[in-house]
C-alpha cells in the first residue's frame, strides 16, 4: 500500500511528541497533593459500540460531546457525529448518508448511584421534514439529502442559559452529500450550519423549538449579555464548499460575519446592524467582561484543513464588542511563547476569578489560554504546551496586555480547562497532535494538571483512566468535583473505524466513549469542608444577600460560579465572581451582589471557601438564580 510509508512517518512524528509513561508524581497515592479519580461509570442501558465498525445496527449510547449543568443540579448532555460506526469505506464519501440524529440524556448524580433519563422528544432532530428549504445547493451539481434523520442535529450548536434557567441552543448541523454519485449512497460530505433554535426546559425535561436565526451557523459561539439577551457570533453556513450564490461574494469562503441577538422576552432573534459585523473563527473564544462588553481572545476552533477564511488574518487581534454602540474595537496581538503571535486554535480559554477592589469595583479581567495549535488554517500540527495570560483593564479603556506564563507539563491539542471554586485551573483531556488532520494517529494525554494563578505555576495531578482526545468535556459539578466525559473521534485517517493502532500502540481510540469519570481535586482531601446552611434561591443585581454558614470566622471567600454549559472546549458564559463580604454577624454573612455586567442574569453555583494550611477548601454549592434589578 502506498499510504503505509506515510502512516509510518506520521506515527513516528506523533510518537516522538507523546509521553510514553505517566509521570511518577501523578501515580502517587497522595490525593491531598494530586487529587483522585473515581471509577468509570456509564449509562447501563443501550449499546456500547466500543468495538470498531459495530454492525449490530443498534444506536450507540450517547457520549457527552456537549454538557450543561442544570439549575436543579442534573446534567444534560448530548452526542455528536453519531453513525460513524456504520461507515464502511470512507467518512468523506459516506457520512452525508450514514450520519444519524443526535441523542440526549439527563444524568442525575444526587442519589447513591448515578441515574439517567431520556428527555423529550427522544429524537432531537430539529428538522424532521428535512432541511431542503434552507439548503444552499450549488447549481448543476448533483446532491443527495434523502436522509432526513440527520438534518437538524444539536451537534456543533452553541448553548447558554437564559435568565430563567432554561437552556438556549442555537445552530447545529445538517448533513448531505454534494456532489453525490447518482444511484449510490456515496458523495462528498457537506456539514451545513442550520438556523434552528431550541430551548430545553429543566422543569419538564423537554426540548421545544424556538424562532430561527437569520443565518445558518455551524460552530457559533453565544454569550449572555448584561440585559439577559443572548449574543451569537460566527459559525459557517457550509464547511467544505462555503459558496453562496444568492449572497454577496464577500460572504463566500468565510464564516458568518453578521451577528444576531436573542431576546428572551419576545422569543425572537434580531440581526444587528453592519457595525456589529465581525470576521471571527469557528467557535470563537469570547467572554463577557465586567464592564458588559464582549471580549474576543484571538482564539477559536482550528478545524484543519477546513474552517479557514480569506480574511482570517483578522483573527490574530483580540477585540471587544460594545452592546451599547453595537460596534467592535481591536485591542492587540496576544503573546505566545514570549512573542506576539496572535491566533491559537483548538485550545482552552477561560476567564480567571473576577475579584472586587477595596471599593467593591471589578476593574479588570484576566483570561488564561493554552494548548491547541498555533496559527490560522493550516496551522501547526503538534499540540502546544504554551500558555498565555491576557489582561483587559476595563477601568482604563479596555487596555490590553499579554504575557506568557509557565507552560504546561504536556503539549495538548484539545485540552479542557475548568476554573475551580478556589480559583485554580484544572486541565485534562487532549492529544499530542491535531487529530482533525490525522485522526487516529494521536496519542492521548492522560496526565492532568492544575494551574495556580497566584504563583503562575503548574503542578501535576492524578492521571485520568481513559484517553479522551476529541469532542470531550470537563465540567465543574455543584459539589466542587470535576466530571470528565466525551470522546467522539473521526476514524483512523477518515476510513472505517479501526482500533488496531489503539490496541497495539496506544493511540487514541477510534470509537466513541459513553463513560464518565469524576475527579476530586486536592482541596477535597485537606480536611473538613465548610457548609452553607442557608442561602437564597434568588439574588438581585446591585443588592445584598445573606447566607448562613457553619463557621463564618473561617470563611475566606464566597464565590459565584456560572452554571457550566460547554461544547468543543467553549463556554462563553464561564465566569467565577468573588463577592465582597459586607458583614459577619453570628453565622450570617452579608454579601454584595454585583451589577448585571459582572453577574449577568441566570443560574449560578454559590461556594463558600475556608482557609487551610494548604489552601482554600470550598463548600458544596447552593443554587442561586440571579435576576436583574
Amino acid at each position: 500500500m502506498r499510504c503505509a510509508p506515510v502512516l509510518a512517518a506520521l506515527l513516528l512524528v506523533t510518537a516522538a511528541s507523546s509521553p510514553l509513561v505517566v509521570p511518577a508524581a501523578a501515580e502517587t497515592s497522595y490525593p491531598e497533593e494530586v487529587g483522585a479519580f473515581g471509577a468509570l461509570f456509564a449509562d447501563p442501558s443501550g449499546h456500547e459500540c466500543l468495538e470498531a465498525q459495530d454492525s449490530s445496527g443498534e444506536r450507540c449510547k450517547p457520549t457527552a460531546v456537549s454538557v450543561a449543568v442544570l439549575p436543579n443540579g442534573r446534567i444534560l448532555y448530548w452526542d455528536g457525529i453519531e453513525g460513524m460506526n456504520h461507515v464502511g469505506l470512507n467518512v468523506v464519501l459516506e457520512f452525508g448518508e450514514k450520519a444519524m440524529g443526535d441523542q440526549a440524556r439527563v444524568l442525575d448524580l444526587s442519589g447513591p448511584e448515578p441515574s439517567w433519563s431520556v428527555p423529550m422528544p427522544a429524537d432531537t432532530n430539529g428538522n424532521p421534514g428535512g432541511y431542503d428549504q434552507n439548503a444552499e445547493y450549488l447549481p448543476l451539481i448533483p446532491h443527495d439529502n434523502d436522509n432526513k434523520d440527520n438534518d437538524g442535529n444539536l451537534f456543533c450548536a452553541a448553548h447558554v442559559f437564559l435568565p430563567d434557567g432554561r437552556l438556549l441552543i442555537n445552530g447545529g448541523t445538517a448533513y448531505y452529500s454534494e456532489p453525490s454519485i447518482p444511484g449510490t449512497n456515496f458523495g462528498v460530505l457537506e456539514p451545513v450550519g442550520i438556523k434552528n433554535t431550541r430551548i430545553f426546559d429543566p422543569k419538564t425535561n423537554t426540548f421545544e423549538p424556538a424562532a430561527d436565526m437569520s443565518y445558518g451557523r455551524w460552530y457559533p459561539s453565544t454569550v449572555t449579555l448584561p440585559s439577559g439577551e443572548a449574543f451569537t457570533v460566527s459559525g459557517v453556513r457550509k464547511l467544505v464548499k462555503p459558496i453562496y450564490l444568492e449572497s454577496p461574494v464577500t460572504d463566500w469562503v468565510t464564516n458568518v460575519r453578521q451577528t444576531e441577538t436573542y431576546n428572551p422576552t419576545t422569543g425572537k432573534w434580531r440581526t444587528n446592524p453592519s457595525s456589529a459585523d465581525k470576521s471571527l473563527p469557528l467557535y470563537p473564544r469570547i467572554h463577557l467582561l465586567p464592564n458588559g462588553k464582549v471580549y474576543y481572545d484571538a482564539a477559536g476552533q482550528a478545524f484543519n484543513p477546513m474552517g479557514g477564511a480569506y480574511d482570517q488574518a483578522l483573527w490574530n487581534l483580540t477585540s471587544v464588542y460594545d452592546p451599547a454602540t453595537q460596534s467592535w474595537k481591536d485591542l492587540g496581538v496576544p503573546v505566545i511563547n514570549g512573542v506576539p503571535a496572535g491566533f491559537r486554535g483548538s485550545g482552552f480559554s477561560v476567564m480567571l476569578t473576577l475579584k472586587p477592589d477595596q471599593d467593591g469595583r471589578y476593574n479588570s479581567a484576566e483570561v488564561l489560554s493554552g494548548g491547541g495549535v498555533l496559527g490560522m488554517t493550516p496551522g501547526t500540527y503538534l499540540g502546544s504546551d504554551s500558555v498565555t495570560l491576557n489582561t483587559i483593564d476595563t477601568a482604563n479603556g479596555d487596555k490590553f496586555t499579554s504575557k506568557s506564563v509557565e507552560p504546561m507539563h504536556q503539549p495538548r491539542w484539545y485540552a479542557s480547562a475548568v476554573v475551580l471554586p478556589d480559583g485554580k485551573v484544572f486541565v485534562a483531556n487532549g492529544a499530542n497532535v491535531d487529530e482533525d488532520v490525522t485522526p487516529g494517529l494521536g496519542f492521548p494525554i492522560r496526565e492532568t494538571e492544575i494551574f495556580d494563578p497566584e504563583t503562575g505555576n503548574w503542578t501535576e495531578a492524578a492521571p485520568q483512566t481513559q484517553g479522551r482526545t476529541y469532542h470531550t468535556t470537563a465540567t465543574l459539578l455543584p459539589d466542587g468535583r470535576v466530571m470528565l466525559g466525551g470522546h467522539a473521534p473521526f476514524p483512523l485517517m477518515f476510513g472505517p473505524q479501526n482500533n488496531i493502532l489503539h490496541d497495539t500502540l496506544g493511540t487514541s481510540r477510534n470509537t466513541t466513549d459513553p463513560s464518565f469519570q469524576i475527579f476530586s481535586p486536592p482541596y477535597l482531601h485537606w480536611g473538613e469542608r465548610p457548609k452553607i446552611a442557608a442561602a437564597p434561591a434568588k439574588a438581585v443585581n446591585g443588592s445584598t444577600m445573606k447566607i448562613v454558614v457553619d463557621s463564618p470566622t473561617y470563611i475566606s471567600s464566597v464565590r459565584m460560579v456560572r452554571n457550566p454549559s460547554l461544547t468543543h472546549l467553549v463556554d462563553p458564559d464561564q465566569r467565577t465572581v468573588e463577592l465582597a463580604v459586607l458583614d459577619r454577624s453570628g453565622n450570617t454573612l452579608t454579601l454584595a451582589v454585583p451589577d448585571n455586567k459582572v453577574l449577568p442574569p441566570g443560574p449560578y453555583m454559590l461556594f463558600a471557601n475556608r482557609d487551610s494550611e494548604r489552601g482554600e477548601i470550598p463548600s458544596a454549592s447552593s443554587p442561586v438564580l440571579v435576576a436583574r434589578s
